[in-house]
């Protein structure tokens, strides 16, 4: 026993003198830390801001819609708690109305353009849309949308612009 108390208390003292760092496993490096990333994610149809959302790591499509506004009309995604990853470039929102959802359409698309019937969507809202992109241009953002339908701006979550068109305010 007199051996081991020996043999124990050399031990000890070697590693006080030569000054032993012992790196446990479970001992937190902050250089081995990763950063929080961030996505940005292109949000558009039945929200409020239309655009770009950023979230953090961790982030589900719930956070993309509350970032973007929810509306009453938005149709949540089937699969809500799905996780904003990398490859997550953009969300497409539906809409709800009488118990049906809808598609959103896009307000410089070949429905439109080409007066097409729209389901859902008086004609006279997309006969202004389609006047203002003959004489104009592509409609850029949904605040513009909204002023081109005028009397019909209640309309405008019925309709998304698409990522290569939009241009924020």
């Amino acid at each position: 026993m007199k051996r081991l108390s020996l043999l124990i208390a050399i031990i000890l003292c070697c590693i006080v003198l030569c000054g032993c760092d012992v790196n446990f496993p479970f001992k937190p490096h902050v250089a081995d830390a990763k950063p929080s990333m961030h996505f940005t994610v292109y949000v558009f149809g039945a929200v409020q801001n239309e655009g770009y959302v950023t979230v953090a790591e961790g982030a589900d499509y719930n956070a993309l819609l509350a970032e973007a506004g929810a509306l009453p009309q938005t149709a949540w995604p089937a699969f809500p708690f799905t996780l904003v990853t990398e490859d997550t470039s953009f969300l497409a929102v539906q809409y709800v109305e009488g118990g049906k959802t809808y598609p959103c359409v896009n307000a410089n698309g070949p429905l439109v353009t080409l007066r097409l019937p729209v389901e859902n969507v008086p004609d006279e809202a997309v006969d202004l849309i389609a006047d203002y992109v003959e004489r104009c241009g592509k409609v850029k953002n949904k605040e513009m949308l909204e002023e081109i339908l005028g009397e019909y701006a209640q309309h405008s979550y019925k309709f998304f612009i698409s990522e290569a068109d939009y241009e924020d305010n």
